[in-house]
């Protein structure tokens, strides 16, 4: 299923089967009826230590939080040792997520977006389209610690 199908869908201008209403509804991870009658949206959703989707990478974990189907924010902390870079393959950043917000923590570090590049210290953050971000860098002898706020592309 397109993103054109589905946009084509929302204006009204074509019509699913049963079946794509039920894969769309799957994918969403509603009913098929709520896609007639949704219920509304909470003001908040917690997602508990338990029920939190954790993932170790080369840098970092990952933690993937659903705030809403089909909404999702991914965090990934990324530890970045002493003198070294790390790539968004490295750390878990979607290349094809619209956007991409670096906070800094500990030391910071030195960030590669397209043919620039941004000093960020301390409580510093960054947001840039994912698909120009470059590399992370520790220049520190310390390690650095940096928190990836990213929003993938629907499935």
């Amino acid at each position: 299923m397109t993103a054109s199908f589905v946009s084509q869908l929302e204006a009204g201008r074509t019509n699913a089967s049963v079946a794509t209403l039920r894969r769309l509804a799957d994918a969403l991870g509603v009913l098929v009826a709520e896609l007639f009658d949704p219920a509304p949206l909470p003001s908040a959703r917690v997602v508990r230590t338990e029920e939190a989707v954790w993932e170790t990478g080369a840098a970092g974990s990952l933690l993937r939080a659903v705030t809403h189907a089909p909404q999702v924010v991914e965090a990934t902390w990324c530890v970045i040792p002493h003198r070294s870079s790390v790539g968004p393959s490295d750390v878990d950043i979607e290349a094809n997520a619209e956007t991409v917000i670096l906070v800094v923590g500990g030391q910071g570090v030195s960030v590669r977006v397209a043919d620039e590049e941004f000093v960020l210290e301390r409580g510093d953050s960054l947001a840039c389209e994912s698909i120009l971000l470059q590399s992370i860098t520790s220049p520190h002898a310390e390690q650095a610690e940096v928190i990836a706020l990213s929003s993938p592309p629907y499935a």
